[in-house]
């Protein structure tokens, strides 16, 4: 089983982001919370602080983790857990992905959102 970390990042309009999977990523195209698995003992909110810095060029501070999901893909099982946090500084920057959107939940579920992270939508929604 694979650790995998995403955020959780809400603008102002109480929307939350997204971004798009590269065509030459796994799952290509598809929609995601951006994130990336945990290396080592790093905790997901230690992960989530990484992969943001990598990925998108902004530092974020981890508020609290949401419980963990699991998922079985055809090729690997994840435990995916979610991690509020908020942008502390930085330029957004789309260093691995193709596009980024800011969605409220019901428009995410209209996407073609990885099945995994359509489970943390779900805890989302239940935890308004």
């Amino acid at each position: 089983m694979i650790r995998v970390a995403c955020a959780i990042i809400k603008n102002i309009s109480n929307e939350v982001m997204i971004v798009q999977r590269s065509a030459k990523m796994p799952h290509p195209l598809q929609w995601e919370f951006p994130g990336g698995k945990l290396m080592g003992s790093e905790t997901a909110s230690d992960a989530i602080v990484r992969e943001m810095e990598e990925e998108l060029g902004i530092l974020v501070s981890p508020i609290r983790e949401l419980d963990d999901v699991y998922w079985e893909y055809p090729n690997k099982k994840i435990a995916l857990v979610a991690v509020i946090c908020e942008i502390r500084s930085g330029e957004l920057s789309l260093r691995e992905h193709v596009d980024v959107k800011w969605l409220g939940l019901n428009e995410m579920k209209k996407m073609n959102v990885l099945e995994a992270d359509r489970l943390i939508i779900q805890l989302l929604e239940g935890d308004q």
